[in-house]
């Protein structure tokens, strides 16, 4: 399977998410599909968070280097957003597929503010 062709296979889960975007930690780079071809972002990864560095809690990169999937929940100044990563291989090299989901308007800091 190349790069492409799992890009592509992913839909299903834009029902689910806001935001799909396979990244390279290491290079910190975003791959993104369009149209029928892939192609690397000019930005770095955490240009998306409004960020001049890598973030200080990268779920990303722990998600490379320990083979397990993360979450967390991000700002970017507008939004808040849950975040999971997980690893995925293709051709036997290491990405990391971030899954982004827009929770501003679902009161979830309320929530886990009150059960603190």
């Amino acid at each position: 399977m190349n790069t492409y062709e799992y890009i592509n296979e992913r839909d299903i889960l834009y029902n689910l998410f806001d935001c799909i975007r396979i990244v390279d930690p290491i290079r910190k780079v975003v791959i993104h599909q369009i149209k029928n071809e892939v192609d690397i972002e000019k930005l770095p990864c955490y240009e998306f968070w409004n960020r001049n560095q890598v973030c200080e809690n990268c779920i990303s990169i722990r998600a490379y280097n320990e083979e397990k999937s993360f979450s967390k929940i991000e700002f970017n100044k507008e939004k808040v957003y849950f975040v999971i990563a997980t690893l995925i291989k293709i051709n036997c090299t290491k990405y990391i597929v971030e899954a982004l989901k827009d929770v501003t308007e679902d009161n979830i800091l309320e929530e886990i503010s009150k059960k603190v």
